[in-house]
């Protein structure tokens, strides 16, 4: 079964060098390049002609790497351009935030993931399979521990609430914390319309029905939304006093139905001592929402316009292109992405 090669834990040696000596250049996108073979410009950072062709051919060949803004029909060039673009985006914004990634945080998730390969010649077998590099690895390995160190980051900011922020939600949004009424009855479908009206007299008269009847509930919210064919049968039942008998109603064609209301328990205001901490909650999760967008939305503005793509090479997070990336949801899944690529194995 083939692994990706971001859940490795150790690369052989001698097969990253058996790579390189077959000409092959560097994939990473940092590396220094003539100006000729620049595809991409991210900050200080350029991407490689030569290493877009290389992932190109890598994710050709299946492999599946840690992006988190893989999107279903993009080519394996596109897929290449945003793998080493959102490597540069996560990696240089961690390194603003003086949280870079480190040389031994690298070598520990390779170590890690070294026992995933029963011996060194099955993962220099895949290795050469795959077409990937030592530096290939890393260089994934990286981007995944960057993109969750930065999705903890934007997840990290304080947040506060006002002293009277969660009274003025409760007083505003009581429909919410009131318990809705409910109603317990016994009730006898499916009768012809002179059965139905034998049994609400005997009913009536011994508080009782003299044969078996289905024993029910209805809460308000739920009467509100019921199907149409039921909302006469409800609407007598939410009509109806405690202990009344009510009936004959029409249901489906000639069939009739009669109820014997049982109890009735009030809807109910909660206290806002009881909801106080699930309001806070609430609200406390809600700005933190806000706030992890307006990051992920300044991240991206400030990454795409720093992103100077050559043409035939422009995608989605290049300035060039027009429409901004939605990248919220790939910023916020990094962490976790990251986490279950490099503590278990994994496959292409």
């Amino acid at each position: 079964m083939k692994r990706s090669i971001a859940t490795l834990l150790v690369l052989l040696a001698g097969v990253g060098a058996s790579s390189c000596a077959g000409g092959m250049r560097s994939a990473d996108p940092a590396s220094p390049v003539a100006v000729h073979d620049v595809a991409v410009r991210v900050g200080g950072k350029t991407i490689a002609a030569p290493s877009v062709a290389h992932w190109t051919a890598v994710i050709a060949r299946g492999a599946t790497l840690p992006s988190a803004v893989a999107q279903s029909g993009q080519t394996p060039r596109e897929r290449a351009l945003g793998f080493l673009m959102w490597s540069a985006w996560v990696t240089g914004e961690v390194g603003t935030h003086g949280a870079p990634v480190s040389e031994a945080s690298i070598k520990k998730a390779l170590r890690t993931q070294e026992a995933s390969f029963p011996s060194k010649a099955e993962f220099a077998s895949f290795l050469k399979t795959s077409g990937e590099t030592t530096a290939d690895a890393r260089l994934e390995i990286k981007t995944e521990l960057a993109a969750a160190a930065l999705s903890q980051i934007a997840e990290g900011g304080n947040v506060s609430l006002a002293p009277t922020e969660a009274r003025d939600y409760y007083e505003h949004h009581k429909s919410q914390f009131t318990i809705d009424e409910e109603r317990y009855f016994e009730i006898i479908n499916e009768l012809s319309l002179t059965v139905a009206q034998q049994l609400k007299r005997e009913a009536q008269q011994k508080h009782a029905f003299s044969r078996p009847a289905l024993q029910e509930s209805l809460t308000r919210s739920h009467w509100l939304h019921t199907e149409p064919a039921k909302r006469a049968i409800e609407g007598a039942i939410f009509a109806a006093k405690a202990h009344a008998v009510g009936g004959p109603i029409e249901f489906l064609g000639h069939h009739y139905s009669v109820f014997l209301m049982t109890s009735i328990i009030p809807s109910k205001l909660r206290p806002f001592a009881a909801v106080r901490g699930e309001i806070e909650h609430q609200l406390t999760t809600e700005k933190r929402k806000r706030a992890f967008t307006a990051f992920a939305n300044a991240w991206v503005a400030r990454w795409k316009a720093r992103s100077d793509c050559r043409p035939g090479y422009v995608v989605e997070m290049c300035r060039q292109y027009p429409a901004v990336p939605d990248l919220e949801a790939a910023l916020h899944n990094a962490g976790s992405v990251a986490e279950a690529s490099l503590d278990m194995p994994g496959g292409h």
